[in-house]
């Protein structure tokens, strides 16, 4: 991947960025991240590698990876520490052509590689503040400091082209979270027709291919994981109402679906190699109101979701059912929206229940937000209920229930940029409160024409 036809600046923020994350690992008996250099007969440096280090036993291995009983164990096995050299960053000066090609790691593979112009250091500080440097002037101790995320934009407006890259590490520059790295390719109509991007989840790369229609009807969707030739292809075909007639999936699932649309009921039935799923959409008038209800059943998924939208096509209501084998409610989930006069919306609440019988378990939970005239968001408060009804054949073994409750403030300024979220955690336990956090995000932006960082530091108020 690279970061081509993109803004310096970009290219220089991600390296300062992932340096400061991913290679600042504070160093133990156990793991470092180490440095090597080599010079040229002027004394110039010409290569420069980080690489994360990491000493562990194999007992800690196969505990990690499979914890078998201790008498499974070779105890003379146990005993050996295996080392582990992992690349994390390289660099390659080029005096000649003055410039230096950096490559980035994850998980021991090479997944960007960027080349700009050899900058002084104060070349470099005059176009983009190094990111520690950034967290610092805002005057937060390190103790406090519990997550940084970076999330940093750039667009080529000509070429059509965004990129995106997250930046995320637990505490003060402690530990890095994988960094997730996506590249958009937009038609003239506004449609994404090539992405190709680092999926930090999966730790794996991607890339997809899409065409669509003079409607603006996706029709064609390619896509890979860790290959340069798209071996999954998606086919639609659609009415003249732009309405999905037939979906062909080609290497992926290897489903066909069918659409059948009659006056107030739309059956879609898929037919694949594993198992077939139909599902019925039934549409009803109720009042001025409109009530569509999906239902869906195979060998694996048998559920229902009942929608209640006003005469302006928005979301009244949602209610979505998972039901089990014996067609028993297994969980139920609920939506509630309230627009003002204006059509925008300022409440939303949500509402779960949910029942696992192997663990004679059950949960249930709800949230409420709360928006403001702009549509921003400005109140969120989760609450979410685990009861069990295990019982522990040790009398020394107590299994108590959890009350989990969070509470977040969120607070803009005049430019309606968010710019810091006050959130409170505890539980509540016969109306005693227990294990009281509390939290403040602060949000930072820096903006310029196509490029925008917008950095988060969450701080931790009750140390």
């Amino acid at each position: 991947m690279t970061l081509s036809y993109i803004s310096e600046k970009h290219k220089i923020a991600f390296a300062d960025a992932f340096e400061a994350m991913a290679c600042s690992i504070p160093s133990t008996s156990k793991e470092a991240v180490l440095e090597e250099k080599e010079f040229d007969q002027k004394g110039r440096l010409i290569e420069r590698h980080l690489i994360y280090y990491e000493k562990r036993s194999m007992l800690e291995i196969y505990n990690y990876n499979l914890p078998l009983a201790k008498e499974c164990y070779d105890e003379e096995e146990i005993s050996k520490e295996n080392e582990n050299w992992t690349p994390l960053m390289d660099e390659h000066y080029d005096y000649e052509k003055g410039v230096v090609h950096k490559s980035f790691y994850e998980c021991g593979s090479k997944i960007l590689q960027i080349t700009f112009p050899l900058y002084s250091e104060q070349e470099l500080r005059a176009k983009h503040m190094p990111i520690k440097e950034w967290v610092q002037r805002l005057g937060f101790t390190p103790e406090q400091v519990t997550e940084i995320n970076l999330n940093i934009k750039s667009t080529d407006k000509i070429g059509g082209i965004q990129q995106e890259t997250i930046h995320g590490c637990e505490g003060y520059f402690k530990k890095a979270y994988r960094t997730h790295i996506r590249k958009s390719a937009y038609d003239e109509k506004g449609n994404i027709y090539a992405i190709e991007e680092y999926v930090s989840s999966w730790g794996e790369r991607r890339i997809e291919s899409r065409t669509f229609d003079v409607r603006g009807n996706l029709i064609f969707q390619g896509d890979a994981w860790n290959r340069d030739a798209i071996d999954c292809i998606q086919v639609s075909l659609y009415d003249s109402k732009s309405r999905a007639i037939q979906h062909i999936d080609i290497g992926g699932n290897g489903c066909i679906t069918h659409y059948t649309y009659k006056k107030n009921e739309v059956i879609c039935n898929e037919i694949g190699p594993l198992a077939d799923k139909i599902s019925h959409k039934i549409i009803e008038k109720i009042g001025n109101n409109t009530c569509e209800t999906i239902r869906t059943e195979s060998s694996s998924e048998n559920n229902e979701t009942i929608s209640i939208l006003d005469p302006k096509g928005r979301v009244l209501k949602k209610t979505e059912i998972d039901y089990d084998d014996e067609n028993e409610k297994s969980c139920e989930r609920e939506e509630e929206y309230t627009y003002n006069e204006s059509g925008v919306l300022i409440k939303k609440t949500e509402s779960y229940v949910y029942h696992n019988p192997f663990l004679c378990a059950s949960s249930y939970g709800s949230e409420t937000i709360l928006y403001n005239g702009q549509g921003q968001k400005i109140e969120h408060s989760k609450k979410n209920v685990r009861e069990r009804a295990l019982i522990s054949l040790d009398p020394s073994i107590v299994i108590k229930d959890e009350n989990n409750l969070e509470k977040s403030l969120y607070h803009y300024n005049e430019q309606g940029d968010l710019i810091c979220e006050d959130l409170r955690k505890w539980c509540l336990n016969d109306g005693v409160e227990t294990d009281v956090e509390t939290f403040s995000v602060h949000h930072f932006y820096e903006r310029e024409e196509e490029y925008e960082a917008h950095l988060e530091v969450t701080v931790k108020t009750n140390l």
